[in-house]
């Protein structure tokens, strides 16, 4: 099963935001295609400017009620927010993977996965040639 979590602008604000999000509603939908499951939620805008979405909570909703079926967990993030959940699965005999880009890794995940068997973390700055799509 393979899950990915993204948000959708369906009020876009401007020419430029208008393109931005029909290129995130086809990605999504060629994720459907591939067969991942893709839950979406609405960015928001606030009003002081700030667009925001975060999955935290449906991501750790969804590990928790498929928590017996699940072997592995692979993470797109570096988001510190995410340490108690990686090391909940861990402690459970999960296995953990991490992905991120160099400058958005937060130091808490990183030495955990550093420090612990069944975790790694990989930079994506590292391997964007081998998995862009052009």
């Amino acid at each position: 099963m393979f899950n990915y979590y993204g948000c959708e602008d369906n009020s876009p604000k401007g020419e430029k935001y208008i393109k931005s999000a029909k290129e995130q509603k086809k990605f999504h939908y060629n994720l459907e295609t591939f067969g991942y499951k893709v839950i979406r939620k609405d960015l928001k805008h606030m009003a002081c400017g700030i667009v925001k979405c975060d999955m935290d909570i449906e991501l750790t909703i969804d590990l928790r009620k498929h928590e017996d079926d699940i072997d592995c967990i692979i993470l797109f993030t570096g988001d510190s927010d995410y340490l108690s959940v990686v090391e909940y699965y861990w402690k459970s005999g999960k296995y953990i993977r991490i992905f991120s880009f160099k400058d958005l890794l937060a130091w808490e995940l990183k030495t955990f996965t550093i420090n612990h068997p069944r975790c790694n973390y990989k930079l994506i700055n590292e391997i964007k040639g081998k998995i862009e799509r052009f």
